[in-house]
């Protein structure tokens, strides 16, 4: 629904001071909709700027974080960053975490109750910068004295459709030498000009004593200073179960496994905490499930990265969950100066028994990438990474099919070492995605996609064609009926049904429910009828509903009274549920071809199973999720619209670590960029900006690079645009018996090292 408002504008001469306008005030635009506004205004003055401003929020009873919700046109010209003239390319909250204000979407505006809530809150998800509800555009060049329209589109973002409200929105007339501009640019690696070398250490452990004492608590001594962990079981019987504990030293940390017994008859619930004092440490700095807390404190959920990081003064630890369990329960923590791993939600049978298993980490260093990799090795997760991998969408019957010479470039362009078909649909009405046992129904799709994947195989000798799986979703016509045992159910007896325009119904397979034994019948179509020789599989480990409430459990999670801890209700966490079901598909996929999967390991028995994973980057912050696993993420399908932005994306994976796979096939690519000598990639260290492997080393920093052995370098660089620098020269000395390279590199740059 579009509404027409027409505000009336006082025509006035031409001044040197400021002058304003009013076009509209307190507006309201519902969710999915937008509004046009009509309005009259003088031409600017020589000069003079034109400024369209206002203040725009989203509906909120309280402080809600942000996300991308408004699209603005003026005089048919989106108003976008190059328009923009008092926001930074990010946000930043007050808990540290940064966030795009633009992407393709459009703009991020924060929920919030009023204008003033944001700049009065303490709460670490309310927004840091100055004016976080004010947007200030240029719009000199777009103005017409004959007429102007304003289109503002509240999008929608579902499940959320708070409405969008404006305050006054005013077109300002100021003399150009007063307007400030805020410089919109992406933060890049500042050139480095301290010395700085990155060889992996040939030994790897960390001087530590470990001291039980009692049952339930440890002192650990490394450089001198001890770290306390204290640990509590709590049931509303303390005499219905037992724990036997053994405790291991390790090369960088300590190993404490629990066995957990039930010995009732009945099922119980536990509360367990894992808790490591600060006492009168300060706090450095703190990272809960590897996200930097700029607050130093609070409290996280991530089964990817079930951790809580603490440098203080005096030293630096980590605490980690591993087993199965604990992982997909695990709450991280640092509270009233105690930092902790904790289980709220731990159930057992009559009877049954569980072992628990959780690290210690002295990390003398106080440096978190220094934990990462010793968690890392601990997790045995440094194999081998190949690549890159890019999407590629069949056409609809009706529309053009690429030419061999697209293709080709396509391909060729980004070095792709697989492409994924995209999510197979219904070409014939109703049109819709075949999400799951959907495919039964596929009509022209397969055939038109395989042709497209044997047509890249054949002209990019090499590339291993694989086509997208999603587990959870079932568009199959009945499929609620005919998979009903399968269904995850809401609390409160609804289907769940995946957040989309129209429906997309949720099941959860395992070998006992109907689901699951005919789900597998997919990977035959998907060979046979696609000619995928593997298999993309979205959302792997869980998608957008965490329990089913349909009778299934578990056997491990619980819902409890927070003072009793009585158990109330016993749902299924989907993870823990369909994990066999998801292993032993897994393995089947991985003895015919390829498995990469969207989402990192949850648990211990999935992250065993070694294969490619990756994380989707429309928050760059989200690569911190891929750090403990497979360090890959997608290129960001929210701002990513030229070469030069792939490449700029490229250098933001490698600051937080990680590789880098493609993502949208819009993009019309013309040159190869750091992706070609990228993979494939054997990690031995990961730090900000430097990712050092078997094969090769990738950088975005200056600095002296080695193995710390005599193999031959040949280095690769390539500029801000991502374009390979061939005459690019670097100086390969020897020092000790071990080769280095010294790299100078520009800002913007990146290079690879590689290893002969």
């Amino acid at each position: 629904m579009k509404t027409l408002l027409f505000a009336a504008v006082t025509l006035a001469g031409l001044v040197a001071t400021a002058s304003a306008d009013l076009i509209a005030t307190n507006l309201v635009i519902r969710s999915g909709t937008s509004a046009t506004l009509a309005f009259l205004a003088r031409e600017p003055a020589t000069a003079e700027v034109a400024l369209l401003t206002f203040q725009a929020r989203l509906e909120s009873p309280r402080i809600g974080g942000s996300t991308y919700a408004m699209r603005l046109q003026l005089n048919g010209q989106a108003l976008e960053p190059e328009h923009v003239v008092n926001k930074l390319c990010k946000l930043t909250m007050r808990e540290g975490r940064q966030l795009g204000w633009f992407a393709s979407p459009g703009w991020r505006v924060p929920y919030a109750p009023d204008f003033t809530a944001n700049e009065k809150s303490k709460s670490p998800i309310s927004i840091a910068d100055p004016e976080p509800h004010r947007w200030t555009f240029d719009v000199t060049r777009l103005v017409r004295p004959s007429g102007n329209r304003l289109v503002i589109a509240a999008i929608s973002n579902l499940p959320l459709t708070s409405p969008l409200t404006l305050g006054q929105i005013e077109l300002v007339f100021k003399p150009s030498e007063f307007v400030k501009r805020v410089k919109w640019e992406e933060e890049e690696e500042l050139v480095w000009t301290g010395p700085s070398v990155f060889v992996p250490a040939k030994e790897r452990r960390v001087d530590y004593h470990v001291e039980p004492r009692g049952d339930r608590a440890l002192r650990v001594t490394a450089g001198g200073e001890s770290f306390d962990i204290e640990s509590e079981f709590r049931c509303t019987d303390p005499g219905a179960f037992r724990v036997k504990r053994s405790v291991r030293s390790l090369a960088e940390c300590v190993e404490v496994t629990d066995s957990v017994e039930n010995l009732s008859d009945h099922d119980i619930g536990l509360m367990i905490h894992h808790r490591v004092p600060l006492a009168a440490r300060k706090t450095e700095s703190l990272h809960l499930c590897g996200w930097p807390k700029a607050m130093k404190e609070g409290s996280q959920h991530q089964a990817m990265h079930p951790s809580v990081f603490v440098a203080t003064d005096a030293g630096g630890f980590a605490l980690l969950a591993r087993d199965d369990v604990f992982r997909v329960h695990c709450r991280s923590a640092l509270e009233g100066g105690v930092a902790s791993i904790s289980d709220e939600r731990f159930g057992l049978a009559p009877r049954a028994r569980y072992t628990m298993r959780w690290n210690f980490f002295p990390v003398p260093s106080r440096d978190y990438w220094d934990f990462v990799n010793a968690a890392r090795r601990a997790l045995d997760v440094n194999f081998t990474l190949d690549g890159p991998m890019g999407f590629m969408s069949t056409p609809r019957a009706s529309a053009p099919v690429p030419t061999d010479a697209e293709l080709k470039a396509f391909a060729d362009n980004r070095s792709l070492r697989y492409v994924s078909a995209n999510i197979p649909y219904a070409e014939k009405p109703k049109y819709r995605y075949l999400h799951g046992t959907g495919y039964l129904e596929a009509d022209s799709w397969a055939a038109r996609t395989k042709e497209l994947l044997q047509r890249l195989a054949k002209l990019r000798p090499g590339l291993i064609p694989v086509t997208y799986f999603h587990e959870f979703i079932s568009t199959e016509t009945g499929s609620p009926e005919k998979y009903r045992d399968s269904r995850v159910l809401r609390s409160d007896g609804a289907q769940a049904s995946y957040p989309y325009s129209y429906p997309l119904p949720m099941f959860c397979p395992t070998f006992d429910d109907s689901y699951g034994r005919a789900l597998p019948g997919f990977f035959e179509w998907a060979r046979r009828a696609v000619g995928a020789r593997g298999i993309y599989w979205d959302e792997m480990d869980g998608s957008s509903e965490t329990y089913t409430f349909d009778g299934r459990w578990d056997g491990h999670t619980v819902v409890m009274n927070p003072k009793t801890l009585k158990v109330l209700q016993k749902p299924a966490m989907i993870t823990l549920l369909s994990q066999e079901w998801r292993i032993k598909q897994a393995k089947d996929i991985l003895k015919h071809g390829p498995l990469i999967a969207n989402g990192q390991p949850q648990t211990e028995s999935m992250a065993r199973v070694h294969f490619l994973r990756f994380v989707e980057t429309g928050d760059i912050n989200h690569l911190i999720h891929a750090q403990l696993y497979t360090p890959v993420g997608l290129g960001d399908h929210l701002t990513e619209k030229t070469e030069k932005d792939i490449a700029r994306q490229i250098r933001a994976h490698l600051r937080f670590g990680c590789l880098y796979y493609y993502y949208g096939s819009h993009i019309q690519t013309t040159h190869p960029q750091l992706t070609s000598r990228m993979y494939p990639f054997t990690p031995i260290e990961l730090h900000p900006g430097v990712l050092i492997g078997k094969e090769r080393i990738l950088t975005t920093r200056s600095g002296t690079f080695g193995w710390g052995d005599r193999s031959k370098h040949e280095v690769h660089a390539f500029d801000d645009a991502g374009r390979e620098v061939l005459d690019f020269k670097a100086e390969t000395t020897e020092c000790n018996g071990a080769t280095l390279t010294e790299l100078s590199l520009a800002k913007g740059w990146s290079a690879a090292i590689m290893r002969k």
